[in-house]
């Protein structure tokens, strides 16, 4: 998929008082005239890597603790992470309303 153009990011944060245009020709953000001035920058590189909500975060807490065993594998370690997974297929499946076997 193409990344989208300046003019459509432009068009996209026009109305976002925290908004900042970047020129691909230099490191330097571009202002427009009369633009409301940044008052929080903007992250536009979630391919490389996104904000956890809390909630992620305190799910994923025991399996990156304690309970870091590999799934796949068959012994006792990988078992409550195995269970975990499967739960986590489940509830996706649930949403998307699938099987939990046809979710990755």
């Amino acid at each position: 998929m193409p990344l989208p153009s300046q003019a459509l990011l432009a068009n996209c944060l026009a109305n976002r008082p925290d908004h900042i245009f970047f020129s691909t020709k230099d490191a330097k953000p571009k202002i427009p005239k009369g633009a409301p001035t940044m008052t929080k920058p903007i992250y536009l590189d979630y391919n490389g890597t996104t904000p956890h909500a809390p909630e992620v975060i305190a799910a994923m807490r025991p399996f990156l603790e304690t309970e870091f065993g590999n799934p796949s594998s068959g012994h006792a370690y990988g078992r409550k992470p195995r269970e975990a997974v499967a739960a986590a297929r489940r509830q996706v499946a649930a949403l998307l309303n699938c099987r939990p076997d046809g979710s990755v």
